[in-house]
């Protein structure tokens, strides 16, 4: 087995606070914050919406323990009728610096297309922005859901790109 470079290119976004849309919420769905009995639930909701990702009750609860950790940035998406987890935002905040984060947003493959992800964007700015000064996000750029155009229609800015650069094992025929 020899190793060669494969290149991972990432976005980097950032958000003035300046304008933020009104979370226009479809009627059928309500925001709850997540609770800690939500834990093992966020992280197979996770695991189940990214690939090569395998995030566990324990990781999602050191999360929670961290200096940026703020419980309100924690939001379902829920099905008014069902109760059915549609969709997941987790944000962060550096009081100190000002600087919020977007962690981890994603709508589950059920109910994409009926801008759950928008609306979870714009509450997360809008809760944000109370403490915060600006907010960024990073994200791959290859990646198949483009969560880019969701960020940009957000009014997210920016034109940072990162390289990321990781051996991979390749089979050599001999």
């Amino acid at each position: 087995m020899d190793a060669c470079w494969h290149e991972t290119k990432y976005f980097k976004l950032y958000h003035d606070h300046n304008i933020i849309q009104i979370s226009n919420l479809d009627s059928n769905f309500y925001f709850s914050e997540v609770q800690e009995t939500d834990f093992q639930e966020v992280a197979q909701f996770i695991n189940d919406n990214y690939e090569k990702i395998n995030v566990s009750k324990e990781q999602v609860q050191l999360w929670t323990k961290s200096k940026v950790f703020d419980h309100k940035l924690w939001i379902w998406i829920k099905h008014k009728t069902t109760d059915a987890k549609a969709a997941l935002g987790i944000a962060e905040i550096d009081k100190q610096l000002g600087e919020g984060s977007l962690e981890w947003i994603q709508v589950d493959e059920n109910y994409r297309g009926r801008g759950l992800g928008k609306a979870l964007v714009n509450e997360l700015l809008s809760q944000i922005s109370k403490t915060g000064c600006f907010t960024s996000v990073a994200g791959e750029v290859d990646n198949l859901t483009n969560p880019e155009q969701l960020y940009r229609a957000c009014g997210f800015k920016g034109e940072q790109i990162w390289h990321f650069y990781s051996k991979k094992k390749i089979a050599v025929a001999t």
